[in-house]
């Protein structure tokens, strides 16, 4: 059976027409059970899984297949000998630890996707869990160290000093950082304890998590998060968004983030036009969605999302230092 496969043209969504940036196996290259890929295009969703059919094709789902951890034919022998294994967001930054002859793993799927199954093959093991910085990494942390209490010999949360809004811990390294820091402080750091349940305010219910109706601002403000998480920051107290420019912070001088917004705006109405028409009804509503009003309320909405909000102390706020990527210049009036 060949590897180098023909996408089946059968197969909805249409994956096979987007530029592949990277694809991983897992749990990896001897064991091909299934493929997360990463596209480069932008659009969401930016991964997906496929696995092989054995007819030299693709089916771009993993209905069937047993869900296992990125490279986890290497953690019996890192638990065997005690070693300490990084639970990590994402398969990039399990590569980048493997780099530096540390022993790292991840989920399939993304942050809050961990599984009761995972968990047992960590049995036992030393893990620390370095979380993106943002609020789905947190989140994420969280939810893998409790999912591992009572199961891992050991766990700990390892924070990251200096880590960019958003940042990772690839991010972290690039930026100067050892993997003799990311030892110390994995060593430095205390054991990981669950925190008491805070009560609900009376008469509020949880977040099922339920997604807005499709085309409302809020769904679409969602849209443009997922999109654009990554690269863009709002600061309600400098009333600013910041555009991530791969080196850097940028404040958004020339409205980036509204054309951004108008782009995604644009596409859904075009896709809701397409509905209506099929269903031989007036396009008038597709308009609305974009419209300027629609456009503002959305970039208003966006700037309150988890994604994006960003508070001014995640900021150097010494007025001389100018960030640049791994070091920090100073400033001085001649």
């Amino acid at each position: 059976m060949t590897y180098d496969m023909k996408t089946d043209p059968k197969d909805t969504p249409p994956p096979w027409k987007r530029p592949i940036a990277a694809t991983y196996w897992y749990p990896d290259d001897s064991e091909r059970r299934f493929q997360v890929v990463r596209f480069g295009d932008g659009l969401s969703p930016r991964f997906l899984q496929r696995r092989p059919n054995g007819k030299d094709r693709w089916v771009w789902n993993v209905k069937g297949i047993t869900l296992c951890l990125f490279h986890e034919t290497s953690l019996p022998a890192a638990i065997e000998a005690g070693r300490w294994i990084f639970c990590v967001e994402g398969e990039k930054d399990v590569l980048t630890l493997e780099k530096y002859g540390l022993i790292a793993t991840t989920n399939p799927m993304g942050a809050g996707k961990w599984l009761p199954q995972y968990s047992a093959r960590l049995g036992g093991a030393r893990v620390g869990v370095p979380p993106d910085n943002d609020a789905a990494g947190e989140a994420h942390a969280a939810k893998v160290a409790a999912a591992l209490q009572g199961v891992a010999a050991e766990v700990k949360i390892i924070r990251l000093p200096g880590l960019r809004p958003k940042g990772d811990v690839s991010d972290w390294l690039a930026a100067g950082s050892s993997p003799e820091d990311l030892k110390s402080l994995t060593l430095s750091t205390p054991p990981w304890k669950p925190q008491p349940a805070e009560k609900e305010p009376t008469g509020s219910s949880p977040d099922d998590g339920a997604r807005p109706p499709e085309f409302s601002d809020a769904a679409l403000a969602l849209t443009f998060a997922e999109r654009h998480g990554d690269e863009l920051l709002y600061v309600a107290a400098w009333s600013r968004w910041f555009r991530w420019i791969g080196s850097h912070w940028a404040a958004d001088e020339t409205l980036f983030a509204v054309e951004l917004t108008r782009r995604v705006c644009s596409e859904r109405a075009s896709d809701l036009e397409a509905v209506l028409l099929e269903n031989r009804k007036s396009p008038a509503q597709a308009r609305n969605v974009a419209s300027a009003k629609t456009i503002g309320g959305v970039e208003r909405l966006a700037r309150a999302l988890p994604d994006h909000a960003a508070t001014s102390a995640q900021f150097d706020c010494d007025p001389w230092a100018f960030n640049a990527l791994g070091r920090t210049a100073y400033l001085e009036e001649k």
